[in-house]
């Protein structure tokens, strides 16, 4: 089996698995790398869609054409990603 999940939806059609794969199981390691993309911008409402993994600098240049914008970002921060900055 591939416990390679790069979407939302396969990370819970992998926990849904029978045994060592899903319920029952005692760790389930989750990274955040390929989780690294912009799903969604409406320009109108100002809403974005992210996956956990992509960093802030990344986030802004995709949101630059639309003339939005996250804010002020230190160059530190500019480099995590959004589950580091919501933790």
């Amino acid at each position: 089996m591939n416990d390679s999940a790069r979407t939302e939806r396969e990370i819970a059609a992998l926990l849904q698995q029978p045994g060592d794969a899903g319920p029952g199981r005692t760790a389930v390691e989750v990274s955040r790398r390929r989780l690294n993309t912009v799903t969604r911008i409406d320009p109108l409402s100002g809403v974005v869609e992210v996956g956990a993994g992509i960093q802030l600098e990344r986030i802004e240049r995709e949101l630059r054409p639309h003339e939005l914008t996250l804010g002020p970002l230190s160059p530190g921060m500019a480099r995590i990603d959004v589950a580091a900055f919501l933790e």
